[in-house]
């Protein structure tokens, strides 16, 4: 017969991903009815001025950003773009995991190049496909047939993907893949390349652009 443990007890619970649990430990242990409080305001007072440190590096980049993008990758991915389209017109694909890591590349990458781009597509999970051409103002609802459409016919310069769109659907009009983010798992990687190094890819060479931060590797 299972028997059921009448023994549990909170306050033995411990969070293993906090370093400072045993210190936390320590000064409940001294009181069980009254915690060390000194303790607790010691490890506060140190938070705030850890968080106090990064507010104040963050004033500082966003001062001396004169008013463009401070993240390297975005900045990155610019300059990839304008040099890739200085030596070909064939379609570049942006792929990363976030919803708001795309959401921002698409914004960063309008402000600077949007009047020289004919049309930019974003593809999102759930059917969340959009594309924007030079001539409307805003973007319009379409299918996963229509964007494969108009990366073949010219009329997106820019794709950016989620992980949707990383199987399942051939865009091997592209010519070029930047990773804003590189995926952990190899094959997922693979996936995202297997978009447009694929049998049937128009272009004779393709190349992939992996982004990292530096030294996070």
């Amino acid at each position: 017969q299972n028997q059921k443990s009448n023994n549990f007890n909170p306050e033995k619970i411990v969070d293993s991903d906090d370093e400072e649990s045993d210190e936390l430990d320590i000064g409940f242990k001294a009181s069980k009815e009254t915690p060390d409080w000194s303790i607790i305001l010691d490890k506060g007072q140190s938070e705030l001025l850890e968080v106090n440190a990064l507010l104040d590096l963050a004033g500082i980049i966003e001062v001396n950003s004169d008013g463009k993008n401070p993240d390297p990758k975005l900045l990155n991915l610019l300059e990839i773009i304008q040099k890739h389209f200085e030596k070909t017109d064939k379609p570049i694909l942006v792929f990363a995991r976030y919803l708001s890591t795309i959401d921002a590349a698409v914004k960063f990458v309008e402000s600077e190049l949007g009047d020289s781009l004919e049309g930019i597509g974003i593809y999102k999970g759930g059917g969340d496909i959009s594309v924007k051409f030079k001539s409307l103002p805003n973007y319009q609802k379409k299918t996963k047939d229509d964007v494969k459409e108009y990366l073949n016919r010219g009329m997106i310069d820019i794709l950016f993907c989620t992980t949707a769109a990383q199987e399942g659907v051939n865009l091997q009009a592209a010519s070029a893949m930047v990773n804003i983010d590189v995926p952990w798992i190899p094959s997922d990687l693979e996936q995202r390349i297997g978009r447009i190094a694929r049998l049937g890819q128009e272009a004779h060479e393709v190349t992939i652009y992996n982004l990292c931060y530096p030294n996070s590797y």
